[in-house]
């Protein structure tokens, strides 16, 4: 039986605050005012929507940040102007030297899975694209949330469908499947293409909450 309430808000774009066996967890911080940064590709200005709740509410009490892959849409250069530099920061190794070099102290790695205290973080490798686009996107990571009477929740990230993805929703069976999207008007894109794929080729049961970036979380049970 559930010790507690296990709780998933959005705060904008891939940002979550999880609170998961007793646990605060901050995912993919991006922080911003809205409209003070330029696109990956200087097309527009982002973030293109306010927080939706306050930074107190945001930072305050928090146990971790996991942070999925140092893209400029979930990893800002103001997040070290709001996060403790002593908070414990879990990346993918390859963001470990970067996240340390903008002044946190406690960065972590995690190469396969990660214990504290009832929680375990696996970290499951993927690819943000495939071929040259891959390339250019860099490593990113998903992790599944794991512990004894909480329901099992894999963040995918921005990670396209492919067989290693498959084998970890075989592998861990989660009861919650956590994706990124885009906003209603290129949902036809590859980042919905995933979600729709992975509806289509699991099995067993789960919920899917699909991030539609800039807008809300929908859950598909």
């Amino acid at each position: 039986m559930m010790e507690e309430k296990v709780t998933i808000r959005l705060i904008r774009n891939a940002t979550l605050r999880i609170h998961y066996a007793g646990k605060e967890i901050l995912v993919d911080p991006m922080l911003a005012g809205k409209g003070t940064l330029q696109s990956a590709l200087g097309v527009y200005k982002t973030p293109r929507v306010h927080l939706t709740m306050p930074m107190n509410e945001i930072a305050d009490g928090l146990d971790m940040v996991l942070l999925t892959h140092n893209h400029i849409d979930h990893y800002d250069p103001t997040v070290k102007q709001h996060l403790a530099k002593n908070i414990l920061f879990l990346t993918q190794p390859q963001d470990k030297e970067s996240i340390t070099q903008d002044g946190f102290t406690n960065v972590e790695s995690i190469e396969k899975d990660k214990a504290i205290g009832n929680l375990t973080i696996h970290r499951i490798q993927g690819h943000h694209g495939f071929g040259k686009i891959g390339e250019m996107m860099g490593p990113v990571s998903g992790y599944v949330l794991t512990a004894h009477g909480f329901p099992t929740i894999y963040i995918m990230s921005d990670c396209k469908w492919e067989d290693c993805i498959r084998q970890a929703i075989e592998q861990f069976s989660p009861d919650y499947i956590i994706v990124n999207s885009q906003s209603l008007s290129i949902l036809c894109k590859s980042h919905y293409r995933r979600s729709c794929s992975l509806t289509l080729a699991v099995s067993y049961d789960y919920r899917l909450i699909v991030l539609q970036y800039c807008h809300t979380a929908v859950c598909c049970s």
